[in-house]
């Protein structure tokens, strides 16, 4: 499968990929893909839309992790809800 992508994308997966965040373009996007697909896991009119499994769980939580690498991170506090 051949994927066309903006410049602006086509850049943004390269730079993942340089910072060493992915192995390669392909795992990026693979990665874009299933956060995508977990977006819209439970939109019953999403067409598609599949439940949680392990396979998306651990993809859910790789994102999390890699934020938290990167510092993207802020601390919780419930009571400012």
């Amino acid at each position: 499968m051949n994927i066309n992508l903006s410049p602006e994308l086509e850049r943004f997966v390269r730079e993942q990929v340089d910072a060493g965040n992915y192995a390669d373009e392909s795992a990026v996007v693979e990665a874009a893909l299933l956060v995508h697909r977990m977006d819209h896991a439970w939109i019953p009119e999403v067409r598609g839309g599949v439940p949680w499994t392990q396979e998306t769980l651990r993809a859910a939580i790789q994102v999390g992790v890699d934020q938290a690498d990167r510092g993207e991170v802020a601390e919780f506090d419930a009571d400012s809800i």
